[in-house]
């Protein structure tokens, strides 16, 4: 069943509801981790609503946590690692592609995709996103999202060789030492906001269940 609605569009209220529900899983998440000692980091969106508004960018609809590989200096193998991970993300939203892409081909092509037994796609992703991670390289990488204008950024490991607890939300987190050259190298001037036309989210979300129970379905619109 195709629908020219591609994802749930959130008013206020729905979006105030949302950062709650998400505020209680990374608070979850961060417990996890300190307990069993796993480092993570907040990024992205996450970070620069942490360090500009002490918690969500106000029109913010996701939460970002990094958890790094390592990539070594040569750009072929960079590029290789990356459109290996790129593919296998596609291949593991092909069910939903196929469903809400606008253009024919392109449902075709993802209803293609899906028939690549998902346990295959994983085993592949796997192993070359960690392929580096044996071993002390400069270089760290993120290989499991998308990133602002389709690129992906390479980040120095100086930046991450040590964590900050920054607020946010009235709670603290974990911030990589090196998170001025980070949100510098994404957004550029992070501390300026975007114009009035940009302030929205990029809720990729055909179907969202609060925590109280109620639910936003794109096919009852």
């Amino acid at each position: 069943m195709y629908t020219k609605h591609k994802y749930l569009k959130l008013d206020k209220n729905q979006l105030n509801k949302l950062h709650k529900d998400l505020l209680t899983i990374i608070l979850e998440l961060d417990r996890i981790c300190r307990k069993h000692k796993i480092k993570y980091f907040l990024s992205d969106g996450t970070l620069l609503g942490a360090i500009r508004h002490k918690g969500f960018i106000p029109w913010d609809d996701d939460i970002d946590v990094h958890c790094l590989d390592n990539i070594i200096e040569n750009k072929f193998i960079q590029q290789v690692q990356e459109f290996v991970c790129k593919m296998s993300r596609k291949i593991l939203w092909a069910p939903v592609g196929c469903k809400f892409k606008e253009h024919l081909f392109a449902r075709l092509w993802y209803e293609i995709l899906k028939l690549i037994p998902r346990i295959i796609t994983i085993s592949v992703f796997e192993f070359f996103s960690t392929y580096f991670n044996g071993k002390i390289t400069k270089l760290l990488v993120s290989n499991n999202l998308e990133y602002l204008k389709n690129k992906r950024y390479i980040l120095k490991r100086e930046w991450y060789a040590d964590s900050i607890d920054i607020e946010f939300e009235g709670y603290k987190f974990s911030a990589p030492i090196g998170y001025k050259q980070i949100l510098s190298l994404t957004y550029g001037d992070y501390l300026k906001f975007p114009p009035k036309e940009q302030r929205h989210g990029r809720c990729y979300a055909s179907y969202i269940k609060f925590s109280d129970g109620t639910e936003l379905n794109i096919l009852d619109k």
